[in-house]
């Protein structure tokens, strides 16, 4: 089994692409702000966990780079586009100077749910992992991290409606993991810290 935060999907990647006009300021704030938290970073395997992404207006998305998380300040080198992607055939089309993160197709598969979603953030937490599990949207323990079944439960989950333009959703095969979205990253960001308070704060 690879281990967490190894690309699954087969990648096709155009590194000589600049997309530095296309990474906006606060998808490298909250990035930086959720590391200094915790909830993304390095594991003590020294494998990264957790990404965040913006939707983009011509289409796509900014995503941060696959093994970023020892990075202290992100800047727009360390992110990269995802193009295009195809699930059933696994692949992924990314451009810029960092391949795509290994939940690309997640991050994909959220956008392709709801047109009204523009930030999605992925973040490691056990303790909310472990109060939401099964009572929030829950993904199957089958469907592990960065693969195309994962992004199809997750397509479907918030295709019924359910999770609307905002709220989040639980990595079932994926320990400690979870999904938050909204219509920009300022309310998925602030609705990822708000759950980690509820637990800290009696």
């Amino acid at each position: 089994m690879k281990p967490e935060g190894v690309i699954r999907f087969r990648c096709e990647w155009d590194r000589d692409v600049s997309i530095a006009d296309r990474v906006p300021a606060d998808l490298l704030r909250w990035r930086d702000e959720l590391l200094e938290m915790g909830l993304v970073g390095v594991d003590a395997g020294g494998i990264g966990f957790g990404n965040l992404s913006i939707r983009l207006p011509e289409g796509g998305f900014v995503i941060t780079g696959s093994q970023t998380g020892h990075v202290r300040v992100l800047k727009p080198e360390n992110c990269s586009k995802g193009t295009r992607w195809d699930y059933k055939g696994n692949r992924l089309w990314c451009e810029g100077p960092a391949v795509a993160s290994s939940e690309s197709l997640t991050h994909a598969a959220v956008y392709d749910a709801c047109e009204r979603i523009h930030a999605v953030v992925h973040v490691h937490h056990p303790g909310l992992w472990a109060k939401h599990k099964d009572t929030a949207l829950t993904t199957s323990m089958k469907s592990g991290f960065g693969t195309a079944e994962l992004a199809g439960e997750v397509r479907g989950l918030l295709s019924t409606g359910v999770g609307t333009d905002e709220g989040f959703l639980v990595m079932g095969g994926h320990k400690d993991g979870l999904v938050f979205f909204g219509k920009s990253l300022e309310i998925a960001g602030k609705l990822l810290i708000k759950n980690v308070n509820r637990l800290t704060i009696p």
